[in-house]
């Protein structure tokens, strides 16, 4: 799947921040592509990652190899290694490479022990192989993995932001614990009776929401219109136009069914982190 980023669209997929500062973990350098040493890297990395990755989640050897041997000229230049970035541990092995895939377009490769780094990478993109269109807005598209297993995690989360209409949904509002478990933090900009969604996650626009949230929100909707002591709590710190658009936006999910897409002119929060 890919995700396109541009000047107006901060942040068009999410990444969850880990708990644990990565400076726990091996120290992580970054450089240029070099040589056919660091061309043999990538071949390593690529065949080492392609058996704990998904099948037809890897970037294919064939790829890499048509880039090396068979570029075509661009820009007046022949040169594989033109703005391919590389990631490697202070053991001198790598664990990731940013590969440009044509005009504004890039593939992020990340051995699956090193997620964290996927920000900093696709930061990295944005200033390097980002491509200015006629329109003068500079854009990037980069491959995600649908399949990714923390990704599909946030799906819950998306609705529940839907629902309490948060305005401050930021990356690092988003965090992975040492034990996986996954913490939402930061609600203080919520449950306004106006539209206000502003959020870092919008990785499943237009897709099914799963019957499981569904039936989630339908039994939140029901039990809110008959139970008074929780309709009490709420009222006792939201008003009642508050609460009203709340059940509007639950029976808004549970009829249409599907994630929303962006509206209103500022659908990001800033800083995104």
């Amino acid at each position: 799947m890919t995700v396109t980023r541009d000047s107006s669209s901060p942040r068009s997929n999410t990444f969850i921040h880990h708990s644990t500062p990565c400076s726990e973990g091996p120290d992580i350098y970054s450089r240029e592509c070099r040589d056919d040493r660091d061309f043999e890297a990538i071949r390593q990395l690529l065949i080492e990652s392609y058996g704990l990755n998904q099948r037809f989640h890897n970037w294919w050897l064939e790829r890499i190899e048509g880039n090396r041997y068979h570029r075509p000229v661009k820009g007046g230049s022949t040169d594989w290694r033109t703005n391919i970035r590389l990631w490697f541990t202070d053991e001198d092995k790598l664990v990731g490479v940013v590969n440009p895939e044509g005009d504004g377009v890039a593939f992020i490769q990340i051995h699956p022990h090193h997620r964290h780094l996927e920000s900093e990478m696709v930061e990295w993109a944005e200033g390097s192989i980002a491509h200015t269109g006629e329109d003068g807005v500079k854009r990037l598209s980069f491959w995600v993995y649908g399949y990714d297993e923390e990704r599909q995690r946030l799906r819950p989360v998306v609705a529940f932001d839907v629902l309490i209409n948060n305005a401050d949904r930021k990356g690092g509002h988003i965090l992975l614990g040492s034990d996986n478990h996954l913490w939402l933090i930061d609600h203080g900009v919520c449950f306004h009776q106006d539209y206000k969604l502003r959020t870092v996650a919008w990785d499943f626009v237009g897709e099914p929401i799963p019957e499981v949230i569904i039936n989630d929100l339908d039994a939140f909707r029901h039990r809110l219109a008959t139970d008074s002591d929780l309709y009490a709590a709420y009222a006792a710190l939201l008003s009642q136009k508050e609460i009203e658009a709340m059940t509007m936006r639950a029976e808004y999910l549970i009829s249409d069914g599907h994630f929303p897409e962006p509206d209103g002119v500022r659908p990001y929060p800033w800083p995104l982190v």
